[in-house]
């Protein structure tokens, strides 16, 4: 044996003499876990002990779970990652950009009270249209609210301070509001708009330059307030009409009670400002639906202006029906002229392709129209609940009126829903030809209305006038002397 061999002996016997008694005990690790000690246990601690059999939490599966995924589909893991960095993003961005205000009522609201109107807001049975306070953007109705962070609104508000500037002090007239009344002048956020030219021409034909408009697209009552406690009062004429409510009930959301308050609010202001000035307020006018959005586009004022008779407008009239016949008459006399059976019944073909692909997109439309009647884009139904807005506007309408019956002579209610709504069968039914089912009216509902409010307030307007010279005593002995016409016939 060599010595290798016998360095390999040696080695052998000493393993053999180690684990010759010594048996290793398995039934233990079917019973219970084996138990190690912690690397931090020593003798003082020596009751923490960790089973491996323990069973995992839900939060250590889900990060091995994540880090397998990432391992193995490392796309994938990226493509969730980033999907909710961006969603998370814009979460915060929108949270950030747009701040739900604040429209619950604290218990110090008791403290702040500075009108009569103030002790009755907190008896306000809910903010919001819908319900509740917290789903809607009503602002409080008793506190002025300017849009300063909107470049937009601060160019429109210069341009009416800048129009009152130019107006007569003693106008008779000072029509106040949003949008309606902006369009009124033939201007939308501040600009003439050519699209307008015509309902400004129209407001300057009807009064004769001795009223002006001063409104401001998407204004609410207290924009409107604000803007009056920002230079609109510097005027004085004989009558403020007062026509809001549109924006603070069918964008904001607000419920009919705050819209009312939000109003009187601003009638409230222009009577301590202006005692001898009279204030009509107008009714809100009659609407089915509104778009959505924060605010109006001049879009709906432009559409609501387009001729309702055009050809190039698409309708199943008696015009669109006898062009189609026309164009089918052509194609009728184009196959009778062609000889070659092939191209003849390619032809025919193609005509009864181009027919299928009609009637499959009038189909389309009229199941669109049916979803939704105002704005066919959308299906209501399935997208949100509709609140009906003609019930809320009633309502109202009709609290403005108990409003007016109780206050001194000079403050007025005027309503212009007999000039949007025509009654028949018991049912209301707003004039297509005068007003849109988004309540923005037409030419002939702009003249219509405009006619009435001079036809109301001339009565107020004379009776302002001081009487005149011509009709005093003196004047009126004087021609009676001139009525004898022989005084003396001695000669």
């Amino acid at each position: 044996m060599t010595q290798d061999d016998s360095d390999l002996v040696d080695l052998l016997a000493n393993t053999k003499d180690h684990h010759a008694t010594e048996t290793m005990n398995l039934d233990h690790l079917t019973t219970s876990g084996i138990r190690v000690k912690s690397p931090s246990h020593n003798k003082n601690n020596n009751k923490k002990n960790y089973h491996s059999s323990a069973p995992m939490s839900c939060c250590d599966f889900v990060i091995s779970y994540t880090s397998q995924l990432c391992q193995y589909y490392p796309k994938c893991c990226a493509g969730i990652i980033t999907t909710l960095l961006v969603v998370f993003g814009l979460l915060l961005s929108n949270l950030l950009v747009h701040p739900a205000p604040p429209v619950l009522l604290d218990e110090h609201a008791v403290l702040q009270i500075h009108s009569k109107y103030d002790l009755t807001i907190n008896q306000v049975d809910h903010w919001c249209l819908k319900g509740g306070n917290e789903h809607c953007r009503c602002e409080d109705p008793l506190q002025p609210v300017g849009r300063t962070e909107h470049a937009s609104w601060v160019q429109a508000v210069k341009a009416n301070q800048l129009l009152v500037k130019e107006t007569p002090a003693n106008t008779d007239i000072a029509i106040v509001g949003e949008s309606v009344v902006e369009a009124m002048g033939g201007r939308w956020m501040g600009k003439s708009r050519s699209s307008l030219k015509s309902v400004g021409d129209l407001f300057q034909r009807t009064f004769r330059h001795q009223a002006v408009a001063l409104g401001v697209a998407g204004d609410t009552a207290p924009n409107v307030l604000w803007r009056l406690l920002h230079g609109e009062l510097s005027i004085k004429p004989k009558i403020w009409w007062i026509s809001l409510g549109m924006n603070d009930l069918a964008r904001m959301g607000c419920s009919e009670e705050i819209v009312v308050l939000g109003l009187l609010r601003v009638v409230e202001e222009i009577m301590e400002q202006q005692p001898a000035a009279h204030i009509v307020i107008n009714s809100v006018l009659p609407m089915v639906n509104v778009r959505g959005g924060a605010y109006p586009l001049v879009t709906d004022y432009e559409d609501a202006l387009h001729s309702r008779h055009l050809l190039v407008r698409e309708a199943s009239g008696p015009m669109s029906r006898h062009l189609d016949r026309k164009r089918k008459k052509q194609l009728d006399v184009t196959v009778e002229e062609i000889k070659d059976p092939k191209q003849l019944a390619k032809l025919r073909a193609e005509q009864a392709e181009q027919e299928e692909e009609q009637r499959a997109k009038k189909q389309k439309r009229w199941r669109k129209k049916r979803r939704e009647p105002v704005n066919a884009k959308l299906n209501a139904p399935t997208l949100f609940h509709q609140i009906p807005l003609w019930t809320s506007i009633q309502v109202i309408n009709q609290q403005l009126r108990r409003f007016t019956e109780n206050q001194p002579s000079r403050v007025h209610f005027f309503d212009a829903t007999p000039l949007f709504v025509s009654e028949k069968n018991g049912k209301s039914r707003i004039r297509s030809d005068r007003i849109t089912p988004k309540g923005y009216p037409r030419l002939a509902g702009f003249e219509a209305w405009e006619e009435a409010i001079l036809a109301f307030a001339q009565p107020i307007l004379d009776a302002l006038k001081p009487p005149d010279k011509d009709d005093s005593p003196a004047d009126d002995d004087d021609d009676e002397d001139d009525l004898i016409p022989l005084e003396d016939d001695s000669v």
